[in-house]
């Protein structure tokens, strides 16, 4: 996907050019299809067309798509869209994150869903999962490891689908005239 379509729409990294680039499609079934795996030659194009080297450990995880992020994984989270993930780091090399400047050793790889993004120092290998907070900080370093970044966020999701499960078995358990409980 090109960047420059999106910059001259107007649209400014304080959301809406995020979200047409990140939202082109949004799932509903919680994982990537064999069609919206990542392959090694779509991660070679990404590092060409962005002129950096992709760690071995990113390109290990994206090349086995992990399952158990939910829906959320290949839209916010873990990027597993190759055009994505160059429009994104093209957009924040050329406008910054939220004003602050977006150096071309770091490598977006998604979001939270708020604003916020996940992102790979690539001077750093392995690197640690940094979180760029979109009211003024790109350099918190969070998780020590993608793999520790990604256990944190299959448990999370494990325990918002235990909290859906939960809420709807109360729902169902209620009679007709207990709608307010």
């Amino acid at each position: 996907m090109d960047v420059s379509p999106v910059l001259r729409s107007g649209l400014t990294t304080d959301g809406g050019a995020r979200h047409a680039i990140l939202h082109p499609r949004l799932r509903q079934d919680g994982g990537p299809s064999p069609a919206d795996t990542v392959t090694s030659e779509q991660l070679d194009r990404v590092e060409r067309e962005l002129g950096i080297r992709l760690p071995g450990d990113y390109r290990a995880l994206v090349l086995t798509y992990p399952h158990g992020l939910g829906p959320s994984g290949p839209d916010y989270e873990l990027l597993d869209d190759p055009d994505q993930l160059i429009a994104i780091n093209r957009l924040f090399r050329e406008q910054g994150f939220f004003g602050m400047p977006w150096p071309a050793h770091f490598f977006s790889f998604g979001g939270d869903g708020n604003g916020n993004e996940y992102y790979l120092d690539l001077r750093r290998e392995p690197s640690p999962v940094y979180f760029a907070d979109h009211e003024g900080s790109l350099s918190s370093e969070q998780w020590p490891s993608l793999d520790a970044w990604l256990t944190e966020r299959v448990r999370e999701q494990a325990e918002w689908e235990e909290e859906r499960r939960q809420r709807a078995a109360r729902k169902a358990a209620k009679r007709w005239w207990q709608f307010w409980i």
